[in-house]
């Protein structure tokens, strides 16, 4: 296995990817676009910043997401790769453990 090539190929997937949301976003007219502090007032309503109503018959979230790991895990420094690291290396490294 060609590790840079593989490497060269996950970060072109992930620009495409991210190309494409970000292309699907921009297409969302301005109007049509929320944002604010959101709960649920049933399984098909949202209400937004207390004053805004939407009803959907699905409702996706999407927030993004930060990995969590004990706090023990901190001692072992630039040893720990979180998901976003993956994307900076140039090559895969001979052994990797992923958890979760």
């Amino acid at each position: 296995i060609n590790g840079r090539e593989v490497m060269d190929r996950v970060k072109r997937e992930r620009d495409r990817f991210v190309g494409f949301v970000l292309e699907s976003v921009d297409d969302i007219p301005a109007e049509d676009k929320l944002s604010g502090y959101a709960k649920f007032a049933d399984d098909h309503t949202l209400i937004i910043d207390d004053h805004t109503q939407v009803t959907a018959q699905r409702i996706v979230i999407a927030t993004g997401s930060r990995p969590a790991y004990p706090a023990a895990w901190n001692e072992l420094g630039d040893r720990l790769v979180i998901n976003d690291d993956v994307f900076d290396w140039d090559d895969l490294p001979e052994s990797v453990a992923v958890f979760g």
